[in-house]
């Protein structure tokens, strides 16, 4: 006999079969288990069978794919709980309880305003809710700091069911310019939004009372979502202040990066000041063209010939930056090694076998020698590493870097371990405001309006310069910096003399009074005015960015120093300047005048670093006694445009503000006359002999001491990973 097949049954019968196959006794349920499986089964907790189904593409059609199962069988659907569904319930029951008192009370604050039409709609509508809609058109505008209590007294729904309360409560039946006003009093945050180092390690904004940001209501609905541009709407309203970056792992990569690009830096002067001579006419024509302050160093470069690096290297017997703002000088040693370079084969075959003598020296004053210089390595690889200074670099950055320098030290990591110590080393606010603003979308970009950089301690990698890395956004996006920089945490605490805040902080082995300096206030103020003023030639937009100086907490003891210290060294530049156009005194270099012997910008070796504090030291106790009558240059020259740049200052016509009294400018002329019998040792020597020459601090400030100390922990310990 042939075997029995289903499908030979005529379809009457074959349906009454698939009916008896699907149905279930109870039919289907849904209850927690299965919400959670994503699968419904039968009211006897057994697993619903469909097996018949997919026998063959006929039965499939025929039963309609399982469809006829729902056709039959009843599905019960029953309250679901879990741990994790329960308090996802009261979440969600706690936000849709927000979002009415929300509404509520924008309506209870607002309602006055609806316009007349809209008025009559909504008593047409809402009949029985007339006597609360003519309370709120009669009773007058209710403050904003009252939506919370008005919410609370006026429960309604005054008889209605809830939701027909709520429907007329809906903040989309206010006309859209009050809607407006409303959103901006919604975001708006007292102190606006806040980056420090958590919130930049947790990758989000916070109030700057250190409280989450409440966005809910843009979430309610998707016109309202447009309507506050997503979210946008709260970074156009609220300033954005970021400050510098301290944790154990940051402070590690921090001093990393520091000392690596330090040693670049280094490199590319040594390079520079070895293959310069090799400039042709036409990589000479456009940097000229670029550079014109620099055109004394290419003519004397060309002249000279090359110049080969005796015991000390090229890059520590002149220091820059000749009167200019460090970064801008930086820039054109990177320019001339780049552009020269890419246009002209012979000054890259010059520089490709350049085998620079360069090194940062370990404690002992070893230099790190040649052969420790990775194979392949050119020193071209040094001119165009595009790592920028103000970067919160990757570890692929990193190892970039370290490989830019060309270096395979065995000794490396030991020398790098001496380098970090205690000290707590820190990314600039600005290179936090750069990073937030290299990695959001382009469309909070867009939204962004005013930053404020709280630059409160001292940060690596020459931080004064940092700005520059704004530039491309601030020409791109409406965005407004404010850079506020603080003297006493900050600037007054930059010490040439110590190379981190722990050798600062050995009062036992310090070689110089452990107080404020007088005579390194002007050179830490300047550099940062100096950068400052150096954006707009770079393309910083006008009006795009400020510099605050602030003298929190004790202002009154900043213009004391301003007018005795700052405001007396400026002069005195200016009178030194004057004295050699009158011939009052000798004539000198280019090179002299721009500061190029004098040790306060540039590379320095410890036998330089050692001079340098014997003759502080000296000084201490007679102003003026450690220089020597063969000295070169003059200490008391600083920046070329500083002494306009102070008088702008003075006079309220700066992007550099200060929010304190700067002090009156001193009689230039009268400087002059009174030195005309000076000589260049005299300038020298008088220069040190600020009153007071070193400073101690006074209520409400701690003492001097205290504040260097705070960039010191003794308990921070090497983090597992680490860049390089």
């Amino acid at each position: 006999m042939a075997p029995f097949h289903l499908l030979r049954l005529p379809r009457e019968l074959r349906d009454t079969i698939y009916k008896f196959y699907l149905t279930t006794d109870g039919g289907y349920v849904c209850d927690t288990d299965a919400f959670i499986n994503g699968q419904l089964k039968g009211a006897n907790n057994e697993r619903i069978h469909l097996d018949l189904v997919f026998t063959c593409r006929q039965v499939a059609a025929e039963t309609e794919r399982g469809g006829l199962g729902l056709i039959l069988n009843a599905i019960t659907f029953s309250t679901i709980s879990n741990d994790s569904l329960s308090l996802l319930a009261v979440k969600f029951h706690r936000y849709n309880h927000s979002i009415d008192r929300t509404r509520l009370a924008m309506l209870y604050a607002a309602g006055h305003c609806v316009p007349d039409a809209v008025y009559s709609e909504l008593k047409t509508a809402y009949p029985r809710l007339m006597p609360l809609l003519d309370r709120m058109k009669t009773e007058g505008k209710q403050p904003l700091l009252q939506l919370e209590t008005s919410t609370l007294h006026r429960r309604g729904p005054y008889g209605e069911a809830p939701s027909v309360f709520q429907m007329t409560s809906s903040l989309l039946g206010l006309p859209r310019e009050l809607r407006d006003l409303i959103y901006k009093a919604y975001v708006s945050v007292e102190g606006g939004y806040l980056c420090d180092t958590d919130a930049f390690i947790n990758g989000t904004l916070k109030g700057s009372n250190n409280q989450p940001i409440d966005l809910s209501l843009v979430y309610t609905c998707k016109q309202i979502a447009d309507e506050m541009a997503r979210g946008g709407l709260a970074l156009r309203q609220n300033t954005i202040t970021f400050t510098t970056l301290y944790n154990n792992d940051l402070s590690y990569l921090a001093g990393s990066f520091d000392w690596h690009t330090n040693a670049l830096d280094k490199l590319r002067c040594e390079i520079f000041q070895g293959v310069g001579y090799a400039l042709t006419d036409r990589a000479y024509s456009k940097l000229k063209a670029q550079y014109p302050q620099f055109l004394p160093l290419l003519d004397r470069m060309r002249l000279e010939g090359p110049r080969v690096a005796g015991v000390v290297p090229l890059s520590s017997e002149r220091h820059g930056s000749y009167g200019e703002a460090p970064s801008v000088y930086r820039e054109f040693i990177k320019d001339t090694l780049r552009e020269a370079a890419l246009f002209d084969d012979g000054f890259r075959d010059v520089v490709l076998q350049h085998k620079p003598h360069i090194s940062h020296a370990d404690d002992n004053g070893d230099e790190i020698p040649e052969k420790y210089y990775r194979a392949g390595w050119t020193p071209l690889d040094a001119a165009y590493n595009p790592t920028q200074l103000w970067a919160i670099p990757s570890g692929i950055q990193m190892e970039e870097l370290f490989s830019a320098r060309g270096r395979g030290d065995p000794r490396n990591g030991r020398l790098q371990e001496e380098y970090h110590g205690s000290s707590k080393w820190r990314f600039s606010a600005a290179a936090a405001a750069i990073y937030f603003l290299e990695h959001v979308p382009n469309s909070v970009r867009t939204q962004v309006r005013k930053i404020v950089l709280s630059e409160d301690y001292e940060a690596v990698a020459h931080p004064e310069c940092h700005a520059r890395g704004l530039i491309p956004f601030c020409q791109k996006y409406p965005i407004q910096v404010e850079r506020r920089i603080n003297l006493w945490t900050n600037v007054f605490q930059r010490d040439i003399n110590y190379q981190s805040a722990e050798a600062r902080c050995k009062w036992d082995r310090r070689v110089t009074p452990p107080f404020l300096h007088s005579d390194q206030i002007t050179d830490n103020v300047s550099c940062w005015i100096m950068e400052a003023l150096a954006l707009a030639p770079a393309g910083m937009p006008p009006s795009s960015f400020t510099l605050v100086l602030d003298g929190a907490p004790a202002p009154d003891d900043c213009t004391q120093i301003f007018q005795s210290v700052v405001q007396r060294d400026v002069a005195w530049q200016s009178a030194w300047v004057k004295s050699l156009d009158l011939g009052l005194l000798p004539p000198i270099s280019w090179f002299e005048r721009r500061g190029e012997a004098v040790l306060r910008h540039g590379f320095f070796t410890p036998n330089d670093l050692n001079h340098h504090q014997v003759l502080l030291a000296t000084n201490a106790i007679a102003p003026g006694a450690g220089v020597a009558a063969d000295w070169k240059g003059y200490w008391g020259y600083f920046f070329e445009g500083l002494p306009d740049a102070i008088r702008d200052i003075a006079e309220g016509h700066s992007i550099v503000r200060c929010n304190f009294d700067v002090g009156s400018l001193w009689d230039v002329d009268r400087l002059v006359s009174e030195h005309r019998a000076w000589n260049s040792l005299t300038w020298q020597r008088e220069w040190f002999s600020h009153e007071p020459r070193f400073r101690e601090t006074s209520p409400p400030l701690p003492e001097w001491r205290s504040l260097l100390e705070d960039n010191i922990d003794n308990t921070r310990v090497r983090p597992s990973i680490y860049h390089v």
